[in-house]
């Protein structure tokens, strides 16, 4: 996924990263509409993640029910690692919380989103953008062009 945004650069996202409580679940269950955008966002892109503390437990049957690699990160040093590991000029993430900050600074494209669980303050400040759910920080990814987040992020 290759799109340029004035006044901020060119991006080419070719993996996204997802946290899981509170961004793909709400108390431990996949949001509706969750896995049909996963499903088509996988067209464009070329790989997704779920990087995950498995607090619910339910981490690896979620990431199989979903098709995303699963990499468990219990620490926020953690996720920020894995990233680096994949290319991180090349990914997006989307999270919630404060185990996600470190990895929100590592990644060329981090979302964060505001859903029932809440979100850290701090993630939304490291991110480029704040959605109110999932759902819409998917459907302005697979927006071709992503024209919600061009103008947006646009200076």
């Amino acid at each position: 996924m290759k799109f340029s945004i004035p006044g901020r650069g060119d991006f080419d996202i070719q993996k996204v990263i997802f946290d899981l409580n509170g961004t793909l679940t709400i108390d431990g269950k996949v949001i509706e509409g969750v896995p049909e955008r996963i499903q088509a966002l996988r067209q464009r892109v070329l790989a997704l993640f779920l990087f995950t503390g498995d607090t619910q437990g339910n981490g690896a049957t979620i990431a199989k029910e979903l098709g995303l690699e699963l990499k468990v990160t219990g620490h926020a040093q953690d996720k920020a690692n894995e990233a680096r590991e994949l290319e991180s000029e090349h990914c997006a993430a989307i999270g919630n919380g404060s185990i996600d900050i470190e990895l929100f600074k590592t990644v060329k494209f981090p979302m964060a989103v505001r859903q029932a669980e809440g979100s850290c303050p701090k993630a939304e400040e490291e991110a480029l953008i704040v959605f109110p759910s999932i759902l819409d920080a998917l459907d302005a990814l697979l927006q071709e062009p992503p024209k919600r987040i061009i103008a947006t992020l646009r200076r």
